[in-house]
């Protein structure tokens, strides 16, 4: 770093890029003779006029621009127009008349949530023991429906499948991301954790199926990235779950969420 003047003012070097140092260079010479009381350009001391100042500003800011590199832009997959999500149900404890944790299933449908034949992927447990309740149905014959938590659409297959990379996955290759090809390989996945549970949460729980059951479609390319890690799926599921509740509360349709026939949809990401 070497110290100076501009225009009588102090002014502090700092290193530059070899490129800038030579349009200064260019610069100072273009529109000066040296004179007699014109200092060495190395010693960064010299005279000039406003208008070299704004030039020299220019073709810095121009320079700079042109050094400043990003990454590669990975175009998004195709997608395939099949929508995915996660339905969220509001309960009760009937005994203590109070609310419960809500009820989480996986959904898959062509084109919305709120036609007759959702695919809907979860687990109902009773006295601790786990089982599958996949149907295809209307949402809001299950339960008290909150809304969906859209996963966006469904991509098209790419060169290489990684469901079941975890421990204790499956081995099955997804030939495609169709709606049958998807149906099949979610109803293969066990309802109980069968030493499989990316969720991280202490006590398997239908919250952990569906996070087990979207980690495995993320590692498959069917969902774009998740933005959170697996690990972090439930806690970033209950902040949406209250938008969720409120966009459907106030009965008014925003940025965050929006009616569709009646069922409410938030997506997961946030905007």
């Amino acid at each position: 770093m070497q110290e100076g003047t501009v225009g009588g003012a102090r002014m502090v070097a700092r290193a530059v890029p070899h490129e800038l140092t030579r349009w200064h260079c260019y610069l100072m010479a273009r529109d000066r003779r040296p004179t007699l009381d014109t200092p060495p350009i190395n010693a960064i001391t010299y005279h000039s006029t406003n208008s070299h100042l704004i030039v020299l500003k220019e073709h810095l800011r121009t320079m700079a621009s042109s050094l400043t590199t990003t990454g590669p832009q990975v175009p998004s997959p195709p997608v395939t127009g099949l929508k995915a999500g996660i339905a969220i149900y509001a309960q009760v404890d009937a005994r203590r008349n109070r609310p419960r944790a809500p009820h989480w299933a996986l959904v898959l449908h062509p084109t919305t949530f709120s036609e007759p034949d959702v695919r809907v992927y979860h687990i109902r447990g009773r006295n601790g023991v786990w089982t599958l309740g996949h149907e295809v149905c209307e949402l809001k014959t299950l339960g008290n429906l909150v809304g969906v938590l859209s996963l966006g659409e469904v991509a098209e297959k790419e060169s290489s499948s990684r469901a079941g990379d975890q421990e204790g996955g499956s081995d099955m290759d997804l030939k495609d991301h169709s709606l049958d090809t998807l149906d099949t390989y979610l109803k293969t996945l066990p309802p109980t954790r069968n030493g499989r549970d990316p969720s991280g949460l202490f006590i398997w729980t239908c919250e952990a199926y569906v996070i087990r059951a979207v980690v495995d479609l993320e590692e498959a390319g069917a969902l774009r990235r998740l933005p959170c890690r697996p690990g972090e799926i439930y806690d970033w599921t209950k902040k949406r779950i209250e938008v969720l509740k409120k966009v459907q509360e106030e009965d008014v349709a925003d940025e965050e969420g929006e009616n569709v026939d009646s069922v409410w949809v938030v997506p997961f990401a946030e905007r």
